[in-house]
């Protein structure tokens, strides 16, 4: 599995937290519902944000966590420990 990038999002969140800033000192109907928009995209974002580092997070143990299953697909032992066995 391939990771994803967060950058994106994570840029998205920044302006959207800065236009919650904005609309937040405006007390006009058409500011708060546009306040309101801002907040459910903010956690829109949030969420896949999340769901990526979760993935990158499985992408990661997949790799490092390789379960060898017959003798041949065992990589080569370190050379001290080839010593060592020996």
């Amino acid at each position: 599995m391939q990771q994803l990038s967060t950058d994106t999002l994570i840029e998205a969140v920044n302006r959207l937290m800065a236009d919650i800033g904005i609309h937040a000192q405006n007390k006009e109907e058409a500011a708060v519902q546009r306040l309101d928009h801002c907040a459910k995209a903010l956690c829109t974002q949030l969420k896949a944000i999340q769901e990526l580092e979760a993935h990158n997070l499985r992408c990661h143990s997949a790799e490092t966590d390789k379960k060898f299953t017959r003798y041949e697909d065992l990589p080569p032992l370190p050379v001290e420990d080839r010593e060592r066995f020996k």
